[in-house]
């Protein structure tokens, strides 16, 4: 069987089914349908998509499988759950514990390599932690159930890539949080990712200071000098073509002379890709054992179900997915 006849198998989770997700997923199953090569699969509680369809006045019928192996159908339900009850909009408990286990059910077909790439509708933090799960992000879940020693987010547009060394954390963690290794880690999962999924052979990386004015030469911080730069050192023995560390507020000035940037928190990185790229992001999770990304929005219960969510992020997400699994074969 050559490349280009092997059909590429995703897998969509619902996100919370109180928020946008399953809204942004129904209105763009015309333009994944369209998608050549590619098999999508939903992972859903039973008929939860055409009661959410029904409700949000958009006509829906899809096909339900009892497993992804054998299927010949462009898109799918795979019903893991059975039928519940939800209110769009209205996030609870029930929806958090929803939300989790369908996340886990799309981690464990990745693992046993049912889909190729999977990618996950947003979910709240808060109705997860609600239903009594510890839960900080998908990242980290990513990561604890794939049994990964390190992943990086990663966010993907059209103006601007860029990673970030720590993820869900308050701001007065972050600096205990950086450390030479962290550092290093991330620049080798970075590195590494462009050139598998990106095909970028001699990726160059620009990387973020922590503090104003990349620490005044230590005046202001010292994190610069005694953690990011050596970690920046460290790489470039191990031939990754890392530089920096640049202030945070000019090295965006930077961006064209590198193939991605790595900042050391979450919101450096967030701020620039969404001003320069608003709807077009996706996030990614380099270092798992499988593709993962997702629509880069939250679940705005304040306009679920009224038909205005955009689906922009995620259409770019499930076409990045696609492309990334494209690029890794390729590279293999």
């Amino acid at each position: 069987m050559t490349l280009y006849k092997i059909m590429t198998k995703i897998g969509i989770t619902i996100g919370d089914p109180s928020g946008i997700g399953p809204e942004v997923i129904i209105k763009s199953l015309n333009i994944l349908r369209k998608i050549e090569k590619s098999q999508f699969t939903i992972l859903a509680p039973y008929g939860f998509l055409e009661e959410y369809a029904k409700r949000i006045n958009i006509p829906l019928t899809l096909p339900t499988v009892n497993n992804v192996e054998n299927s010949k159908k462009k898109i799918t339900v795979l019903p893991v759950m059975n039928k519940i009850s939800f209110l769009i909009g209205k996030p609870t408990a029930s929806s958090g514990e929803t939300a989790y286990r369908i996340i886990k059910y799309g981690i464990e077909f990745a693992m046993a390599k049912k889909f190729d790439a999977i990618v996950t509708a947003p979910v709240s933090k808060y109705d997860i932690n609600l239903a009594g799960k510890r839960f900080t992000g998908h990242t980290e879940m990513l990561m604890r159930m794939s049994g990964s020693k390190d992943v990086l987010m990663f966010f993907v547009s059209p103006k601007l890539k860029a990673g970030v060394v720590t993820t869900h954390i308050g701001i007065k963690r972050v600096s205990p949080n950086i450390t030479i290794e962290k550092i290093f880690s991330k620049l080798q999962l970075l590195a590494e990712g462009l050139k598998k999924y990106f095909l970028i052979k001699a990726p160059r990386i620009g990387v973020s200071a922590l503090n104003p004015h990349a620490g005044e030469g230590g005046y202001i911080g010292d994190e610069e000098n005694k953690i990011i730069l050596p970690a920046i050192k460290k790489a470039k023995i191990k031939g990754i073509l890392a530089e920096g560390p640049f202030p945070a507020d000019t090295i965006i000035k930077r961006r064209n002379n590198y193939d991605a940037l790595l900042f050391m928190y979450h919101d450096q990185a967030m701020i620039p890709v969404k001003l320069l790229s608003w709807g077009n992001n996706v996030n990614v999770t380099l270092g798992l054992p499988f593709i993962r990304t997702s629509p880069d929005h939250g679940t705005a219960f304040d306009i679920a179900g009224k038909g205005i969510a955009s689906t922009g992020s995620f259409i770019q997400a499930v076409k990045l997915a696609c492309k990334m699994v494209e690029n890794a074969r390729l590279k293999t």
